[in-house]
């Protein structure tokens, strides 16, 4: 067909061949350009269905216009042939890419956020394109995704009927698309929408990473049989390179349970653009060496220990206004201060962190008047760079952090540009009063942590929200707390949740552009259901803070809840290496150890590592209670440890759960009970989380130690519901390796449970 005309069009060359027809490029001689002419395969002209079909092609990708999507110029018949006048490409298929070499992650992920947004525009028209695959995205010269042949597409089913055989076609015309990238419905001859496409997307996504499809036999039904019925390997094995974040999207594209995939492309498209976010920061962040500095706790010398939540104040504010200017590299608040709790020295605390110079300071209160002291000591030698002392009344306290931090950038010779200023100078609240008692609340509430405390921090960010109710972080707090009752257990859980939210809406409506408060909207999204909402806030938060260890922290304890221990072992190690004295980060690295690698040495250890800088920290006593009573079986000691831990702050549900498990180590069964009872009253319905989790497993315990094995299966049906709510595939791989319920696993009753329990966990194992 070489240099024929069709229509106006002069065809220069064969460019390939499909099952539905060939593709030419030609020369639009109207108008002086080149298209790609594709024509309807002969033996199909006379098919009244395929013509259709090839129509359909044409009205649906001329209907929608990206970049990512190859333009259709026409439709037309000439000398019966019919065909389609689209944009001409030059590159190659990413199929052909892919039968030479797998892109790298950084160039699969590109390629992924490309032909994510193509189908955005897709579904948004309605339109199911139904036969993605690497032969249908074309990549130009120009490294831009071209998604083509919307042959098989349609408008799309407002949901997918699974069970209702009445929609299903024949076998034979129901099953259409390529085998190899069919999703489950697909392969079933159900009905599809635009979920079906992002399986089909991860299947793409999953060659393009491991370099094979997920999916592989020798037979068409074969494979059918496989996206129907098996998992595809992970790609932790066969690519572990890519980003962890990147592996996590893939296979929840590739989930067989419609309502754990992507509900919606935009939703995928959030996803890739977090992850290549977080690649991005963690790529770029390069410490600039010629300016750099850490602010170390501000010392308290007034009289009253209290004031000790003034300095903690004046130390983070300082730290994050120096963190604002540009040019100058701010050394991590809590890494600081661990080092100073480890006792070394200035110039020793600044050569371990890396930086030239070192703020410390500090405050005494007499009356109502402060004095504040700061110096700016020079890591290398020692000498003083600045130093200043300032006499103020409390109000003047947002000034004096302004001037040490313009002083600082003078002293270091950065340059201060007027926004710099500007960003440092921005607060709040303008009310010093409101600020000393949000800084009260933040004291009590980080701190502490204690129920007493809790109470007295919701008293003090109750109080500067009277005093100034546009104070967008004391809302925050507000919502901290909120969040932290709902974990301890209480029966008035979902209006704890509502006002968490009332808190965090506040918040937003005052200050829409906050770079704060992350941590506060994860926990709520993930104590509301919607734990990958959470994550994706925590990831929003560490790409503007990559430094936070309490983001971290988040993140590791959403993954430790999900039974992801790897990566919880991860993010809760990077919190710790960010500050040493992150305890909750400890106290969840023991859980881990204990419940489920039964590793009492490293469990201990963790708990020890909490209790050797705050011998009081009553978590630390009662995870390091836990495992003498779980592991060692030492009632005595674990006794002690939960005394203590009593004496310090009100007993959590799952603490009295534990208590039910030494009294009935001790024979004393009416005040295990009763133990139980308290517990389940504080709180009845165990719904998600670490608190959770444990509270059920220890009542199992006891209740099973007991030969209660009615209740300890009544409680097991909790248990389940509250790991499948966390997506936590790993509950029988604590039940099934503790002794005290051997009695509980001779029940028929645990087997159908354990059954029932693997069967829904599959899914998001």
């Amino acid at each position: 067909m070489a240099e024929q005309m069709i229509s106006h069009y002069r065809v220069i060359e064969k460019l390939g061949e499909g099952g539905m027809g060939v593709v030419y490029k030609a020369e639009d001689t109207n108008l002086g350009r080149l298209v790609a002419l594709k024509f309807l395969a002969p033996h199909l002209l006379s098919k009244i269905e395929e013509i259709e079909r090839f129509k359909a092609e044409a009205r649906a990708a001329s209907s929608l216009n990206h970049p990512s999507i190859c333009t259709i110029y026409d439709i037309d018949e000439a000398d019966e042939q019919w065909f389609i006048a689209m944009e001409y490409l030059d590159g190659d298929t990413l199929a052909r890419l892919l039968a030479r070499q797998a892109p790298a992650p950084r160039d699969a992920l590109e390629y992924a956020i490309q032909t994510c947004q193509a189908l955005a525009v897709a579904h948004s028209q309605g339109i199911v394109h139904g036969d993605i695959k690497p032969s249908n995205l074309f990549l130009t010269k120009e490294k831009r995704i071209k998604l083509l042949d919307f042959g098989l597409s349609r408008v799309a089913a407002p949901t997918i009927h699974k069970q209702d055989t009445t929609e299903k076609l024949e076998q034979v015309r129901a099953v259409t698309g390529t085998f190899t990238y069919m999703s489950p419905e697909q392969a079933h001859g159900w009905k599809t929408d635009c979920r079906s496409d992002i399986f089909s997307f991860g299947v793409v996504l999953y060659e393009m990473l491991t370099g094979r499809p997920p999916f592989e036999a020798n037979s068409a039904a074969g494979i059918l049989s496989a996206i129907i019925g098996k998992e595809p390997v992970s790609i932790d094995l066969l690519c572990p390179e890519a980003p962890s974040d990147f592996r996590r999207v893939v296979h929840k594209c590739l989930h067989k349970e419609l309502e754990l995939r992507y509900q919606h492309v935009d939703d995928l498209l959030v996803d890739l653009r977090l992850v290549k976010g977080a690649l991005h920061s963690r790529e770029s962040v390069a410490w600039k060496k010629e300016k750099s500095v850490a602010v170390l706790p501000f010392l308290n010398l007034s009289d009253k220990r209290e004031d000790g939540y003034f300095c903690e104040g004046i130390t983070e504010d300082i730290t994050t206004d120096l963190s604002k200017i540009e040019g100058l590299r701010v050394a991590s608040r809590w890494l600081a201060k661990s080092h100073v709790a480890r006792g070394m020295d200035v110039r020793g605390t600044g050569r371990e962190l890396g930086v030239d110079s070192i703020l410390q300071g500090s405050v005494r209160r007499a009356g109502k008047r402060l004095r504040i002291t700061a110096q700016l000591i020079n890591v290398a030698d020692g000498f003083h760079l600045w130093a200043e002392k300032f006499d103020r009344e409390p109000e003047d306290i947002f000034a004096v952090q302004d001037e040490i931090a313009v002083a600082i950038a003078r002293a270091l010779q950065v340059r201060l540009t007027g926004t710099d200023r500007e960003t440092v100078q921005r607060r709040g609240t303008k009310n010093s009063e409101a600020y000393e008692e949000f800084t009260k609340g933040r004291f009590h509430y980080w701190y502490r942590n204690t129920a007493a405390d809790v109470e007295a921090a919701e008293r003090h960010y109750r109080r500067a929200l009277e005093l100034d109710p546009s104070y967008a972080r004391a809302w925050i707090g507000m919502a901290d707390i909120y969040n932290l009752m709902w974990f301890r257990g209480s029966p008035e859980r979902s209006k704890l949740l509502g006002q968490s939210k009332s808190a965090l809406d506040r918040a937003e409506e005052i200050d829409p552009a906050m770079s704060f408060g992350h941590g506060a909207r994860a926990t709520y999204h993930a104590l509301a259901g919607d734990v990958m909402l959470a994550e994706r806030i925590v990831h929003d938060g560490l790409e503007i803070s990559p430094e936070a260890p309490h983001l971290h922290f988040e993140l590791g304890s959403f993954q430790l809840a999900g039974g992801d221990l790897k990566e919880a072992e991860k993010s809760l190690m990077t919190a710790l290496k960010l500050d040493p004295l992150f305890h909750f980060a400890n106290i969840y690295l023991s859980i881990l150890e204990g419940w489920y690698r039964r590793d009492a040495q490293k469990a201990f250890a963790h708990a020890d590592e909490v209790l050797a800088f705050v011998p009081d920290f009553s978590h630390a006593l009662r995870v390091k209670a836990a495992w003498n009573l779980i592991l060692m079986r030492d009632l005595e000691e674990a006794i002690r440890l939960m005394d203590k831990a009593r004496q310090l702050d009100r007993p959590w549900p799952y603490q009295l759960a534990m208590e039910a498990i030494a009294l009935a180590g001790l024979n004393r069964r009416k005040e295990a009970l009763a133990r139980i009872e308290q517990a389940s009253a504080e709180n009845s319905n165990p719904k998600w989380g670490i608190p959770d989790q444990a509270q059920c497993l220890n009542t199992i315990i006891a209740l099973s130690i007991l030969h209660e094995l009615g209740a300890a299966l009544e409680w097991l049906e909790k248990t389940v519901r509250v790991f499948l709510n966390s997506y936590n595939p790993r509950l029988f791989d604590i039940l099934d390796n503790l002794p005290q319920l051997e009695p509980m696993r001779q029940d028929d009753h645990y087997e159908m449970a354990k059954k029932e329990y693997l069967n829904q966990a599959k899914s998001f194992a």
